[in-house]
């Protein structure tokens, strides 16, 4: 047996880091920045925020810690979860109270 030991959370934290990077560039491909557009995911964000990401097209400066990267990709899984049962049940016909 081997004395190393693996730093699961560097592992863990370079995964998300290639996870998000990669959605990130299927969502521009998917969604390329043309013009000056809001997207309702960013409603109630600070204006200047919104501003300086759709007008002047300027990538954030402020790096999210691994920390809340973890949040995220968490939030991610779940929604996954919760939107796949939702699609199942209309696949099931479920009636629309159980939905």
């Amino acid at each position: 047996m081997s004395s190393k030991s693996f730093d699961i959370e560097s592992i863990y934290n370079d995964y998300i880091k290639s996870q998000s990077e990669i959605n990130r560039k299927e969502m521009l491909e998917k969604y390329p920045k043309e013009g000056t557009s809001y997207r309702a995911s960013s409603s109630g964000m600070c204006s200047r925020k919104l501003y300086y990401e759709s007008v002047m097209r300027l990538e954030p400066t402020e790096q999210i810690q691994d920390k809340v990267r973890r949040v995220f990709r968490l939030g991610d899984l779940v929604h996954t979860d919760i939107q796949q049962a939702l699609v199942e049940a209309v696949k099931r016909k479920e009636p629309k109270e159980n939905i």
